[in-house]
C-alpha cells in the first residue's frame, strides 16, 4: 500500500456489472466462480472436521482464477 500511496500512477484496476447479460462471458464466469466456491466451501468443512482433502490447494488457486476471470470478462465476481 505504501508504493501504491507514493507512486505517480495507480495499477490497473477492473470495472464491472454485478448482473452480466446472461450468455455472456462474465455471465459465464460468474456461475463457473458460484460452482468452484461452493466446491471450496464443501472442502473447508471436510477439513474442519479432520478429513483429508485431495488436490485442496488446487481448489484454491481455481477460485483464486475465477475471480480474476469474472473481472476480466467485466462481470463483479459472485460467490453464491
Amino acid at each position: 500500500f505504501s508504493s501504491i500511496k507514493k507512486g505517480k500512477e495507480f495499477p490497473e484496476t477492473y470495472t464491472g456489472v454485478a448482473d452480466p447479460e446472461p450468455g455472456s462471458d462474465g455471465h459465464k464466469a460468474q456461475h463457473i466462480l458460484i460452482k468452484e466456491f461452493s466446491l471450496f466451501l464443501s472442502d473447508l468443512e471436510l477439513l474442519f472436521n479432520g478429513q483429508q482433502v485431495k488436490s485442496f490447494d488446487k481448489r484454491m488457486f481455481t477460485v483464486g482464477s475465477g475471480i480474476l476471470s469474472c473481472w476480466r470478462n467485466n462481470a463483479i465476481p459472485k460467490f453464491s
